[in-house]
């Protein structure tokens, strides 16, 4: 009697679950992801000719726009600026740090991204990014050197009305790294870290 009513409970149960699921899906391919967000973190980068690498603290914001090609797998482009004011300089080793806050390291990045939802549309999300990068270091005067990048982001989101599986709404987090190898018109290069810690809000 038991075990027949065990049974009875998991078959309701699964067809409760699995047409939401279908649902889900159905509603979801093809359909857009958007998300903005912003974070905390620190941008250290490092010049091939002067042995001088510059860093500091950063707050960084990034914009994604894109949709969904496979079930929990979404293509699109995205927009990402790291602004950080330099707090350390190291020479050849040996560690300084600026007496003003009047030297600022950017790092601005662009390109296409890939978002995969193990279980599709919910949770646990891996991020990849590829694009062109611009480092601008400003102090008296401004320097921009460009190139290209690569990035990874390991995220989890939850809806903002988790009764609902009609809610696209989603809110967030991720931690963010993102490496840029850029170069000045005088062959000079330069090679960007930036980890980053974001909270972001979308539709998914």
């Amino acid at each position: 009697m038991k075990k027949t009513m065990m049974c009875a409970v998991v078959a309701m149960a699964t067809t409760m679950v699995a047409p939401a699921y279908a649902q889900e899906r159905e509603r979801q391919i093809g359909d857009v992801q958007a998300r903005a967000g912003f974070g905390i973190g620190a941008v250290q980068d490092a010049e091939s000719l002067s042995g001088v690498s510059v860093g500091g603290p950063a707050l960084s914001f990034e914009t994604y726009l894109g949709g969904y090609v496979l079930p929990g797998l979404a293509f699109g482009v995205y927009g990402s600026e790291v602004a950080s004011i330099v707090t350390a300089v190291t020479v050849n080793g040996v560690q300084n740090h600026p007496t003003s806050n009047d030297v600022s390291l950017n790092l601005f990045s662009a390109g296409p991204y890939l978002d995969w939802y193990p279980v599709p549309y919910r949770g646990l999300h891996i991020l990849l990014t590829s694009g062109v990068s611009a480092v601008s270091l400003a102090a008296e005067t401004s320097a921009t050197a460009w190139g290209g990048n690569i990035g990874i982001g390991i995220g989890y989101d939850w809806r903002i009305a988790p009764w609902s599986e009609r809610d696209h709404r989603r809110v967030g987090f991720m931690f963010r790294v993102i490496t840029a190898q850029t170069a000045f018109p005088n062959g000079q290069t330069e090679n960007a870290l930036a980890p980053s810690v974001q909270w972001y809000m979308g539709w998914n």
